[in-house]
């Protein structure tokens, strides 16, 4: 019975003693507060750019990866300027500007790469009219056989496809024939490539 007042007591007294501080300072973040913050930023990102086909998605996301980069240098540099007298006792040169600076820079080429970004999506949903990133496979399969990747297809793909051996296709050139000469000139302008 007198453990269980002890425990108690030692779970209590922290939060009475806390209860004492103002308001501001029990609440206030720490560095570790900040880092969990950008890390979870920062997975959020990369789970949106390895996850989603569509690219605008894709764009957000890095802008997460950025924010998150930006979170931790503005954090450490308010950690170097709390503790800065005890850095330069230690004798190390500290310059707590340096994290607003490189996130200055951060925010510029993410303005840069939002511009250009969006420059891409709306020539890519001219040409496609889609905006996802893998809307035709055959830049996906071209880019994999160039890497030596795997390439994964599903099953109904498969079963849907003919099988032909290579080399033992003709084309069919009287119909492609009729079909180009039965062509409207005022439609051509319709068929994108």
């Amino acid at each position: 019975m007198i453990s269980i007042i002890i425990g108690a007591f030692a779970y209590v007294a922290p939060l009475l003693l806390q209860a004492q501080q103002p308001f501001l300072k029990r609440f206030e973040p720490t560095l570790i507060n900040f880092l969990m913050l950008s890390f979870l930023l920062f997975v959020v990102g990369v789970a949106g750019v390895l996850s989603r086909r569509n690219i605008i998605i894709i764009f957000m996301s890095i802008e997460l990866i950025l924010n998150a980069v930006n979170l931790n240098l503005i954090a450490f540099s308010r950690y170097l300027e709390i503790n800065k007298d005890a850095l330069i006792a230690k004798g190390l040169a500290v310059n707590p500007l340096a994290g607003p600076v490189f996130t200055i820079f951060i925010i510029v080429v993410a303005a840069a790469e939002a511009a250009v970004g969006l420059g891409i999506v709306i020539a890519m949903f001219r040409n496609r009219e889609t905006v996802a990133i893998d809307a035709q496979p055959s830049d996906a399969i071209a880019l994999a056989l160039r890497a030596r990747c795997s390439i994964f297809v599903e099953e109904a793909v498969i079963e849907g496809a003919e099988n032909r051996e290579p080399g033992t296709d003709k084309p069919d050139t009287d119909r492609l024939q009729k079909w180009l000469e039965s062509l409207d000139p005022n439609e051509l302008g319709k068929y994108k490539m």
